[in-house]
């Protein structure tokens, strides 16, 4: 929790939570078990207003306190040597402290069955994915989907798939839209340090991509993902991505340090010692109550050298608000129904010693939206920080921030800032 205190003007006092915790219980051995997992993170409240990352702290009136709670018991095994199989159920709290959000409940079930191995290079599946979510904003949506897969290994190297299934929903405010739905795919694995996959699909909202590349040496990783699908509320809190800090540096450290956890590890210091951040430092995104259809194209590379780490990403995504408009709803979709993001993120850290590293962070965030006039924000910011070690886990850094942040509403400001911090880990 960190707590602000203002000498000028108490009325700006405010605390800030952030919380990322999970539980795993093993119920029945190699059968039953149980997940759990309680989030609290800072997401940004407008598309158009001054954005940060979920983990950033100080003063920003653009942010909104989220919290998740959520519970999921499975079931897994085996049918022999024929077939594995999953069922898990998802119950899901999301609660933000802002009136224009509203409480949503979800549920969810998920499960597959697929066969163990291939039989003269022919592979099968079958699954199905049933969600539900409830808010005073769109009321009670659903969509229920049950597809069968066929695979075929053409070589070691190369898979191909057919898909075929069936979809109910009413995201896009239609009841009981049905439909059936059909798609195809590749992945192509020529090696251990290139991967590529893709697949397409006909859906309600027309057709769903997912393609991504991912190519690695001994001293760069890239990174190129390009999806079209939908996301709901109860599903909008996510992890970091290919194109985060954390997750660049762990492709690059996967050659030397095969283990995950080590490499998980590995990571976390060099992000300590750096004084870096695991996510972008501007990320983009928003809070909202409603499905909305996401389409995200997403480059990043990470280059390492002797004292010099590189990582930059770019990002655009398009979004679109489902569903008929609540006149209650005072989100970004409430603006504008179409919002397009773009954004860039340069991280460059010079070890200076096996202490000391400096590091500067630049980010450029651009958000129009598509569906209104004049309706569009840039930020710019840059961060230059000097890290050093004070002990085995005690850290300082002292650092200069400057951002520029512009809008059609001319509520524009300019931010210059000197930063310190002493931190200990245990």
């Amino acid at each position: 929790m960190h707590d602000f205190r203002y000498s000028g003007n108490s009325q700006l006092n405010n605390s800030q939570r952030l919380l990322t915790s999970r539980a795993t219980v093993e119920a029945i051995d190699n059968l039953l078990y149980v997940d759990a997992n309680a989030n609290i993170a800072q997401e940004n409240r407008s598309a158009f207003s001054i954005a940060g990352a979920a983990t950033a702290t100080g003063p920003n009136g653009n942010r909104v306190e989220t919290a998740t709670n959520q519970i999921s018991p499975y079931v897994r095994g085996r049918l022999g040597d024929v077939a594995a199989y999953q069922l898990r159920f998802v119950a899901a709290d999301i609660r933000a402290n802002d009136r224009a959000l509203p409480d949503t409940k979800g549920k969810q079930w998920i499960g597959f069955i697929k066969n163990q191995r291939l039989v003269s290079g022919l592979g099968w599946s079958v699954d199905g994915n049933a969600l539900c979510f409830r808010n005073d904003a769109v009321g009670k949506l659903c969509d229920e989907r049950l597809r069968a897969t066929l695979f075929y290994e053409v070589d070691p190297q190369v898979h191909v798939s057919v898909i075929g299934g069936r979809e109910v929903t009413n995201f896009a405010g239609v009841q009981n839209d049905r439909r059936n739905t059909a798609g195809v795919g590749l992945e192509w694995s020529p090696g251990e340090r290139t991967q590529f996959a893709a697949a397409t699909e006909r859906r309600f909202f027309g057709n769903s991509r997912s393609v991504h590349l991912k190519h690695r040496t001994a001293l760069s990783a890239w990174n190129f993902t390009s999806s079209r699908d939908v996301a709901s509320p109860s599903g909008q809190l996510s992890a970091t991505g290919p194109g985060s800090t954390a997750g660049l540096l762990s492709d690059l450290l996967a050659a030397s340090i095969p283990d995950p956890i080590a490499r998980e590890a590995a990571v976390r210091q060099r992000l300590e010692e750096s004084g870096l951040s695991a996510n972008p430092v501007s990320g983009g995104g928003f809070a909202t109550a409603r499905p909305f259809l996401i389409r995200r194209n997403e480059i990043s590379v990470a280059l390492r050298g002797i004292y010099n780490t590189i990582t930059l990403s770019y990002t655009r995504s398009d979004q679109r608000g489902l569903g008929p408009a609540n006149i209650n709803s005072t989100d970004s979709f409430a603006l504008s129904n179409d919002i397009r993001q773009q954004g860039v993120n340069l991280n460059w850290a010079y070890k200076l010693s096996p202490r000391s590293s400096l590091s500067l962070v630049a980010t450029s965030l651009k958000s129009e939206g598509l569906s209104a006039t004049d309706l569009d924000t840039n930020q710019r910011s840059l961060n230059v920080l000097f890290s050093t070690r004070l002990g085995t886990n005690t850290y300082a850094s002292l650092g200069a921030r400057r951002v520029h942040f512009d809008n059609s509403l001319d509520t524009g400001y300019r931010e210059s800032a000197v930063l310190g911090s002493v931190s200990l880990r245990y």
